[in-house]
């Protein structure tokens, strides 16, 4: 169905702006077009609000707003023509040979580059720290061009991760440590299962966390004492899927 709403204290559109400021929320917010066809793909759109109507669109219903609506609940300063209403992804979490554990990543924009990076390159299961930033984050979903609609991902604490290790995962945390070895020296055997960790942009990865580690990583650089944690996840990532 289509709907014309023109007024900002509609009841609907109330709702939505608790919904935007809302991060314990069944549902989430997206904006722009791309996002759209990803959401759309992923079966995880349940309303459409747009200032133009969208055709070829089917079971959605449509709400036709003003540019003012449209820029009270979009995530952004200025609107991109429509926001989309979803559901919370309910990822399905598969124990392969390989996941990533992201240990406090603050930054939305470096966890929604995380994904993306990972996505490219073949990494889909993800861990998160409980005190991660939400994966549902307007930059997070922003930062990851749409590839949080096609991850997998779950809460992990340190007894879980544990769990992990003591269910054959070997543990390979990335840290500036004399004992790390260098990329380029790391031996992957395809038979073996791995969890590579990444931590914190200002701290690392914590203590806990490092103390239940196997071994250590780094990457081999010149003239500055360290690189963003995304960057880092991405060379590391790249190089890894050459051998895995």
């Amino acid at each position: 169905m289509v709907y014309k709403i023109t007024s900002k204290s509609n009841e609907l559109i109330k709702n939505i702006v608790k919904i935007k400021n809302d991060n314990n929320s069944d549902y989430f917010l997206i904006d722009g077009f791309h996002l759209f066809d990803m959401a759309l793909l992923n079966n995880c759109v349940e309303k459409i609000f747009t200032n133009k109507l969208i055709s070829n669109v089917e079971n959605i219903d449509q709400y036709v707003v003003t540019d003012e609506i449209l820029n009270k609940i979009s995530n952004f300063k200025t609107n991109q023509g429509i926001v989309c209403l979803c559901k919370k992804i309910k990822t399905e979490f598969k124990n392969e040979n390989v996941l990533i554990y992201l240990d406090y990543i603050q930054d939305p924009g470096n966890l929604g580059t995380i994904f993306r990076s990972g996505l490219a390159f073949g990494f889909k299961n993800y861990l998160l720290s409980p005190n991660c930033v939400s994966v549902f984050n307007s930059k997070t979903i922003s930062a990851s061009q749409g590839a949080i609609f096609n991850i997998n991902f779950i809460t992990c604490d340190v007894n879980k991760l544990k769990e992990y290790k003591k269910s054959g995962y070997k543990l390979i945390s990335t840290s500036l440590k004399n004992e790390s070895i260098y990329l380029d020296e790391i031996n992957i055997n395809k038979n073996e299962k791995y969890i590579f960790i990444f931590g914190n942009e200002g701290s690392g990865i914590s203590k806990e966390v490092l103390d239940i580690s196997d071994e250590f990583l780094k990457i081999k650089i010149k003239n500055i004492e360290s690189l963003n944690v995304a960057i880092s996840f991405s060379i590391v990532m790249y190089n890894l899927s050459l051998k895995i």
